[in-house]
Parts: structure tokens; sequence; C-alpha cells
């Protein structure tokens, strides 16, 4: 299943996952009151039961992957990982070679 890109969908990571939930919630129902099918809903998927088997339906949007890139971007550090004079330090032991 692809959800569309919308504006609505909240910022929020935690907030978002809630939301596919719901989504989720209203694809079980559906699948049982339309198919007569059994399914069971986690925050990022839906597993459906049928004939034995269980397939599993991915929810995924593009939110999804800017959300995974924002949590996952690094950082640049507060502060300096060295002092200058550490750094100038460092620099001339490398050039100076074995």
């Amino acid at each position: 299943m692809h959800l569309e890109g919308s504006g609505k969908w909240p910022d929020d990571a935690a907030a978002f996952a809630k939301a596919k939930a719901a989504l989720g919630c209203e694809l079980a129902e559906a699948l049982a009151t339309n198919y007569a099918l059994e399914a069971r809903v986690a925050e990022a998927h839906v597993d459906v039961f049928v004939d034995g088997f269980v397939l599993r339906v991915l929810l995924w949007s593009d939110r999804d992957e800017a959300l995974a890139t924002r949590a996952t971007r690094v950082r640049p550090p507060t502060q300096p990982l060295a002092a200058p004079a550490t750094v100038k330090w460092l620099t001339s032991i490398s050039r100076a070679g074995p």
C-alpha cells in the first residue's frame, strides 16, 4: 500500500506512526467487513490472514523516508573536536612522515 504525500500528515514521528496505525485499523476493518478476512494491525503494517497464509501490508509514504532521513542526519558538533594547538600538532606530525 502506498500512502500519498499530504501536508496534513503530522511532522512528529510518533504522531505520524499513530496516524498510520489508525489508517491500518480502517484497512483491517474494511477487509473484515467486505471480504471476511482476519487482519491484525501494527503501527507500520497490517497482517492479513488468507487461506493459511499471512500477507503483510506495509504502510509507507514519502513522509516515512523524510522522517527517517531527519532522524539519522548527522549534526555538526557544538564544540570543536580538538583545540587548535592539537590540530596544529597533529598536522605537523602527519606531514613529518616516518
